[in-house]
């Protein structure tokens, strides 16, 4: 094999990476594809919880607010997660505190809403201790997102505000 063999052999090769589902599909294509529009909500049950004893209910949703079905590619498992943060941005807690490596497909119908995840905060922190009372704000993400082999992954979203304030009777 003579050297312009092997070179034309490995641009080639090089080529045919780049334009694979695998490699950037933007660069040998003319058109790029649009994003899909997207909401991505953290929700909590914050108006009926009134005394320590009682927790919080997050639930971490994505919606489809495009008028035909659009079909992702989720990776990770659950697909969706929280953690709260204190008033000055100090972690608390976060869940799931696992996060599997899993690869999964859901297909979104015009305006449905699906559940990636729905946890429960129990009012305390990692190590089990009663949160003080204060300003809390809850934030949800997701694990990796495609549509159409290219990442649509947000950054992490919210808050949802959530205020703890007991009172002690002696």
């Amino acid at each position: 094999m003579s050297a312009t063999n092997a070179l034309v052999v490995i641009c080639t090769s090089v080529l045919l990476l780049l334009c694979s589902p695998y490699g950037t599909i933007a660069d040998c294509t003319d058109t790029v594809q649009d994003d899909p529009q997207l909401a991505y909500t953290v929700t909590t049950n914050r108006d009926t919880v009134t005394s320590l004893f009682q927790c919080f209910v997050v639930t971490v949703t994505i919606k489809n607010l495009e008028n035909e079905s659009v079909a992702l590619d989720i990776g990770g498992y659950p697909g969706g997660r929280f953690f709260i943060l204190k008033d000055d941005g100090t972690l608390i807690n976060l869940f799931p505190r696992y996060f599997f490596t899993l690869y999964w497909g859901i297909t979104l119908e015009p305006g449905e809403e699906y559940i990636l995840y729905q946890g429960t905060w129990y009012q305390r922190n990692m190590l089990c201790l009663l949160a003080r009372n204060g300003q809390y704000h809850i934030y949800g993400s997701t694990g990796i997102i495609y549509y159409q082999n290219h990442s649509i992954t947000p950054e992490p979203f919210g808050p949802a505000n959530v205020t703890i304030a007991r009172r002690f009777i002696p």
